[in-house]
């Protein structure tokens, strides 16, 4: 995935704390509230447009792939993915379930946003820190994942995908004028 070694212990603990806290928490909610909100307009509005659907669903496979994704990032740099599970509010208000995704979407965005920025700043320096960059270019096969910077490049996809999701969210909302 990425070369751990290029980022200090410090950089480490950070990235592990801020997704634990952040980024797991945020996406599992993802995972719960999608389907609530697919089944809230099917059925207590007993109306649903079939474009939002696909949106919607892919809103939720989005965010279980960033949680395994996210949990992969933490045991990469010697953490152990912890979060807690809410109480599931029940929720009659499909606008106000929007808004509280499209706020938790916005959240997600500043975690990864965040975590690359701890990346950047937190790079092994020194003899080590050659030493990792020539290993990590040595090893190359196309897939270009094998060192810090692809790490922050990683944090960069799963930022560019939470501006989609926000981007879906508010089209949705907007198609239903909230």
């Amino acid at each position: 995935m990425f070369e751990a070694d290029s980022i200090t212990e410090e950089g480490k603990r950070a990235i592990v704390d801020l997704i634990n806290k952040s980024v797991l928490q945020v996406e599992y909610s993802f995972i719960v509230n999608y389907p609530r909100i697919i089944d809230h307009f099917t059925n207590v509005y007993r109306v649903f447009v079939e474009s939002f659907r696909p949106n919607l669903e892919k809103l939720g496979k989005d965010s279980l792939r960033h949680q395994n994704l996210a949990m992969e990032i933490i045991r990469q740099l010697g953490g152990k993915p912890t979060w807690s599970i809410d109480d599931i509010d029940r929720m009659n208000d499909v606008r106000r379930m929007l808004s509280d995704q499209l706020e938790r979407e916005k959240t997600a965005l500043s975690a990864y946003l965040e975590a690359r920025d701890i990346a950047k700043q937190a790079q092994v320096k020194g003899l080590k820190g050659m030493m990792l960059i020539i290993r990590s270019v040595r090893h190359r096969r196309g897939d270009n994942e094998a060192s810090r910077s692809n790490m922050i490049s990683m944090f960069e996809k799963l930022a560019r995908d939470e501006v989609g999701h926000i981007r879906l969210l508010e089209g949705i909302m907007s198609e239903l004028r909230i």
